[in-house]
């Protein structure tokens, strides 16, 4: 399985019109390598069942040329069988949220390229991961703006100066509250296998609150969308509060709408 998206986003017509672009490169280079596939678009992201190993989507990525400039892609792993597919299909999300979280500049994630904590998230599987996420963020579910802290300064690599211009607090505030939350959560943020775990349990309760909501929101992009702002971009939402509104540890981290299962 693959899932591409905007590095950007989806927020308006023209950023839809990309996507579209995207989905057509891609599908005349994997016609012309041969590769029998299935492509679908969704509100926010191209999802894709590609008969070829990882190193040939690369390839034929690369190769669609301008359409997947801007893009982030990534690559699940290979799927025995059907029953596999949705394995795939989250390790191709986790994978976009990897790419995201370094800002390194890389555009394209697969499987094999997991680091071990990542592969270890991948295979113990979404659900077990979202119940210890659950139960680790537990003394912080009725603290949003402590959850939006954690997140953006893992966004920015701990950085205390860029997490905090991003979230238009004095260094000092942020370094306060992320101070309550080691207390709240009796763990050190110094640690590297805080920061691990931390970074694991947003990730994996953004997943849960991502695939439930694709169930309600799953739908192919229409026509009628093409006109103004495509209303509900990123399918993203709080896994702990409101939906609706969504908060930034999800918003973050972005939600691919996937396949129906």
């Amino acid at each position: 399985m693959i899932v591409a998206e905007p590095a950007l986003g989806v927020t308006t017509a023209r950023d839809l019109a990309v996507l579209e672009s995207l989905h057509a490169g891609l599908q005349r280079t994997l016609v012309g390598e041969g590769l029998p596939h299935l492509l679908v678009l969704r509100e926010s992201a191209m999802v894709g069942l590609v008969q070829a190993s990882s190193s040939a989507v690369r390839r034929a990525f690369v190769k669609a040329g301008t359409p997947a400039e801007g893009f982030l892609l990534g690559i699940g792993r290979d799927s025995a069988g059907v029953g596999h597919v949705v394995d795939s299909y989250h390790d191709a999300q986790l994978a976009l949220r990897v790419l995201r979280r370094d800002g390194a500049g890389r555009r394209l994630m697969a499987y094999e390229d997991f680091d071990f904590a990542t592969r270890l998230f991948s295979d113990v599987g979404l659900d077990r991961m979202g119940e210890w996420a659950k139960e680790l963020l537990r003394p912080l579910e009725d603290k949003q703006t402590m959850l939006a802290t954690l997140s953006i300064y893992f966004e920015h690599q701990q950085n205390i100066m860029t997490a905090a211009d991003a979230l238009a607090v004095h260094h000092n505030s942020l370094r306060y509250r992320l101070s309550k939350i080691e207390s709240a959560l009796d763990l050190n943020l110094r640690d590297p296998s805080a920061i691990s775990s931390l970074f694991l349990a947003l990730t994996a309760l953004s997943m849960v609150e991502a695939e439930s909501w694709d169930q309600r929101r799953i739908r192919p992009v229409g026509r009628e969308e093409q006109s103004g702002e495509i209303r509900g971009a990123g399918a993203t939402g709080s896994v702990l509060a409101d939906p609706e509104r969504g908060l930034a540890l999800s918003a973050r981290f972005g939600a691919a709408l996937g396949p129906e299962r």
